[in-house]
């Protein structure tokens, strides 16, 4: 039987270059995860992950002022996941919704999942500034992140309108748009065919509603390709999850 995996904590960081020796601190909730949940023992060697994504083996060596004290050992490498890099752009969707999707795109190695405030958004703009929300979606990233073993939380810019984020400045990526309607090129096939093998791919997924068409439109004249998800109505959620891992599997 395998020995196993050093449980990983997150750093609020950067941690990276160190020295081996060298000794920080554990954010408040970490020390309370290592400390009082997991009672690991001094001695005890974590892994430690930041938001860029640089990665140690450390080790636990107490407590001080009231957290934990941790020395770094050794970096790690942190290699991202195999496959293109995949960015997803998603109607602001009801909490529950929100926090699964948080979850199950980081498990799937997804990028960034940038929320937007659409026509058809079943949640109204500035929702997300209620008490705790950014914080509960970072709890969540990280959470995730440390969970399924990637080298850096999901990166949740704040929310944005559509017609906003469009207009943004991007580096350079494939830009495709889930299309319910008409007769859009089936996402698998796309990706069988993807022109730039080395670019990342941003999914634009519309809200219950669908976009509406003046929102579809200006997708389109902003070189976003209508791709179909196949022939059943999905929730947002679902739709978001199924194109990441189509994406994560080609």
């Amino acid at each position: 039987m395998s020995p196993r995996a050093p449980h990983r904590f997150h750093h609020p960081g950067p941690i990276g270059p160190r020295a081996p020796g060298e000794r920080l601190l554990l954010p408040v909730s970490e020390s309370h995860h290592l400390i009082d949940v997991l009672r690991l023992r001094e001695g005890t060697p974590i892994d430690l992950f930041d938001a860029a994504g640089a990665t140690y083996r450390a080790r636990f060596v107490g407590r001080r002022d009231g957290r934990a004290e941790i020395e770094l050992l050794a970096p790690l490498d942190s290699a991202s996941p195999a496959g293109p890099v995949v960015k997803l752009a998603v109607a602001m969707l009801k909490r529950r919704a929100m926090d699964l999707l948080i979850e199950k795109l980081s498990e799937l190695g997804v990028d960034t999942l940038q929320p937007l405030h659409t026509r058809r958004s079943v949640i109204p703009p500035r929702a997300e500034d209620e008490p705790g929300v950014p914080e509960r979606w970072s709890r969540l990233a990280i959470a995730a992140a440390k969970q399924c073993g990637r080298p850096r939380p999901l990166s949740l810019p704040p929310p944005m309108a559509v017609e906003h984020w469009l207009q943004a400045d991007r580096p350079p990526a494939d830009g495709l748009v889930a299309a319910f309607g008409g007769n859009p090129r089936p996402l698998g096939e796309w990706l069988r065919q993807r022109p730039a093998l080395d670019r990342p791919i941003w999914i634009a997924i519309g809200p219950e509603g669908g976009w509406t068409p003046a929102e579809q439109a200006a997708f389109e004249s902003a070189g976003y390709v209508p791709v179909g998800l196949g022939p059943l109505t999905l929730r947002a959620e679902t739709a978001a999850i199924a194109a990441a891992a189509a994406c994560r599997l080609m």
